[in-house]
């Protein structure tokens, strides 16, 4: 089903604006205040429901929905007819086109036609359909969890805000024990699903999941879990928080593989800026400025897409450990100046607060940067990067218990994160700051085993062995520093990490027992 106004047309299902056949990109808050428009063209939407279909759990402020029905409004300019959406002073807003309802069914000929073209179809930004959850029995906590489980998952997908997540009214009508992917795939136009099934076992609910591909239908990840019956739906949220993380994970990782197979030349705004995200977590500082070009020109494709400029703060940000002191301050610049304009475009994407966080903890401004780590988790309570930036900040403040709260959530969410080394670092950190060096070996053994462990990681390592009188692995991963890091010194990590000043002394002295220079 489809609407049709103008020389435009628009998707209920997947909220997809199209003009005289080609995509119209814009942000998902304005397609969704599109989508609210147009089902209720017979009256006027007040702009206190506009701001609750576009943004359902929080409040945004009035400038914001302003700038978004502003770019509504450019995006359906015409210079031959009105403006479908209207203002109506002291009442609201209206969307006045004459839309006719185009409901015809595809026939088995037409998607013939469409199935070589499918893979194109689905550039752009992701899209994902959480299918009801299959139940094996019919008891009543079995369905009491498999009902509310994909509703959970929905609205915390919703609140990561870079992926497109079809509403449950559309996924519900196609239980994945009933359909392929492909038909589902083809029908939604997703490009990934999330399938599940809930199992009795005893006193226990096993809770499966499956994430695939809808294009091949390729499985790209599968887990369980298994609960006590009684305590399903206390454990529900920590079940939900760790597969909307794995999601995260998962699929920006998909991405980036499918985004690095294809020609350079031939990339849109989304697969430019993955391309420059591979860049960054590859650790490479001599990709830092590849990186830099790619989420640059990402901006370019699309100004209005917020991720573009939070992969600038997190390039500009890597870029300073790599400066001399005096070249810092222009990065640092560049870095809030990013931040700044993210900010403007999507204030509740939780990556931009996390960005923002990052801008405000570097120019001094302690308090604030807390502040936008925790609205970042209200808004999306799986976000491993709010909850590690903050245990950094935690660390570094000397609040060691809490940075060990932040941090274990993180790690109990994303398990097998790329970036667990540097985790693993403020763990050890924290825990070398309460005393606790013996606990903190198990995460320094894990940590250098990491093949992207970095300088500070190594670091805290030898800290680590030094505090709890571990010698001679002290002296092993010094000699292997010596061979493949010969610049390793206090006064390297001094420079890259200045934020690690307050370990100086210690770094020091653990240094020279282990025969490194200091």
């Amino acid at each position: 089903m489809r609407y049709r106004f103008h020389e435009f047309e628009f998707s209920p299902i997947n909220r997809e604006l199209r003009r005289k056949g080609d995509i119209v990109a814009l942000p998902a808050t304005v397609r969704a205040m599109l989508a609210h428009l147009i089902d209720n063209r017979h009256r006027v939407c007040t702009r206190e429901e506009l701001a609750k279909a576009a943004w359902p759990d929080h409040l945004v402020a009035d400038h914001t929905l302003t700038a978004r029905l502003s770019d509504l409004r450019r995006a359906l300019a015409s210079a031959k007819r009105p403006n479908p959406v209207r203002t109506v002073y002291g009442k609201g807003v209206q969307f006045v086109g004459e839309v006719e309802l185009d409901s015809a069914r595809i026939t088995l000929a037409d998607r013939a036609e469409e199935a070589a073209g499918q893979k194109e179809q689905t550039r752009g930004r992701p899209s994902i359909a959480v299918l009801p959850f299959k139940q094996s029995s019919g008891s009543p906590e079995q369905v009491a969890v498999s009902d509310a489980l994909p509703d959970d998952i929905i609205s915390e997908l919703t609140n990561l805000r870079w992926l497109f997540v079809i509403a449950r009214g559309s996924t519900f009508r196609f239980p994945s024990y009933q359909h392929s992917l492909t038909e589902i795939g083809r029908e939604l136009q997703v490009r990934y699903c999330l399938s599940g099934e809930v199992r009795d076992e005893g006193d226990k609910l096993r809770i499966t999941v499956e994430l695939a591909e809808t294009v091949g239908e390729t499985i790209l990840w599968r887990d369980s879990f298994t609960t006590k019956i009684t305590g399903a739906h206390e454990l529900r949220q920590e079940i939900v928080s760790r597969i909307a993380s794995e999601l995260d994970r998962r699929i920006t990782d998909h991405e980036i593989a499918q985004a690095r197979l294809k020609n350079p030349n031939s990339l849109d705004a989304w697969g430019v800026y993955h391309n420059g995200l591979a860049k960054v977590l590859g650790h490479n500082t001599q990709n830092l400025d590849g990186a830099l070009a790619d989420f640059s020109r990402c901006i370019e494709f699309d100004p209005r897409f917020a991720r573009g400029y939070t992969g600038l703060v997190h390039t500009r940000w890597l870029r300073t450990l790599q400066l001399e002191l005096d070249q810092k301050a222009a990065e640092l610049t560049g870095m809030i100046e990013a931040a700044k304009q993210a900010e403007q475009i999507d204030p509740g994407d939780p990556s931009v607060l996390v960005s923002m966080g990052r801008a405000s903890w570097f120019t001094g401004r302690i308090d604030t940067a807390k502040d936008q780590f925790r609205h970042a988790l209200k808004v999306a309570p799986s976000s491993t990067a709010a909850l590690t930036n903050l245990a950094g900040l935690h660390m570094l403040l000397g609040e060691a218990e809490a940075s060990i709260d932040a941090n274990s959530e993180a790690i109990a969410l994303s398990p097998l994160d790329p970036n667990m080394h540097t985790w693993l670092a403020t763990q050890m950190g924290a825990l070398l700051q309460l005393g606790r060096a013996e606990e903190a070996i198990e995460h320094a053994e894990r940590a250098i085993a990491s093949p992207k462990a970095i300088m500070p990681t190594y670091a805290m390592a030898l800290l680590t062995y030094h505090q709890a009188d571990h010698k001679e692995r002290g002296m092993e991963l010094a000699d292997q520093l010596k061979q493949m890091k010969p610049e390793f010194s206090v006064v390297e990590i001094s420079r890259k990490m200045p934020m690690l000043q307050r370990f100086k002394d210690a770094f020091d002295e653990a240094f020279s027992e282990f025969g490194l220079d200091a």
